[in-house]
């Protein structure tokens, strides 16, 4: 058995924190690859599953990539769409008008909690949660990306 030195060991240990910490920071469920998807997901995930959301929103962003398709489809293309998720309509009609306002905002998406251009369409309590997720996830998945290149250099030894 080969002898583990004092900074392998020291590794080791912060290799399991690190993972401890990160299970206890879990990601969302909601699957997204952008913060507008995220923001459209965050948007129907009231009164609705993740899981559900995730099922719509698989079909949704096969449409829907930018603000400006969410336009372009308008309230009856987009309640096709979502019309399996709870509340539907009134969430249609939220997207609709998120949409709108981002289109005219430059496709600007509410990073901080502090911004004006979703609240008219999202509230405020909704919007707060998302912009903590975006910032918290970036961050998160930074520090996974640096936990599993360490977790490759350990292993290769």
């Amino acid at each position: 058995m080969k002898k583990i030195t004092k900074k392998q060991q020291h590794a080791i240990h912060a290799l399991a924190y690190m993972q401890e910490l990160f299970a206890a920071y879990p990601l969302t469920e909601l699957v997204y690859t952008t913060p507008f998807q995220l923001l459209v997901a965050v948007i129907m995930s009231a009164q609705t599953t993740d899981k559900q959301v995730n099922k719509v929103n698989e079909q949704f962003f096969r449409v829907v990539e930018r603000p400006e398709d969410i336009v372009a489809l308008g309230e009856s293309g987009v309640g096709e769409i979502i019309k399996t998720v709870g509340l539907w309509k009134s969430k249609t009609t939220n997207l609709v008008k998120m949409a709108h306002q981002l289109t005219i905002n430059d496709g600007q998406l509410p990073i901080n909690g502090n911004s004006k251009i979703v609240f008219d369409a999202v509230a405020a309590d909704t919007i707060r949660p998302y912009a903590k997720k975006v910032n918290n996830d970036i961050n998160i998945r930074e520090q996974q990306r640096q936990y599993a290149d360490a977790q490759a250099l350990y292993n290769d030894r």
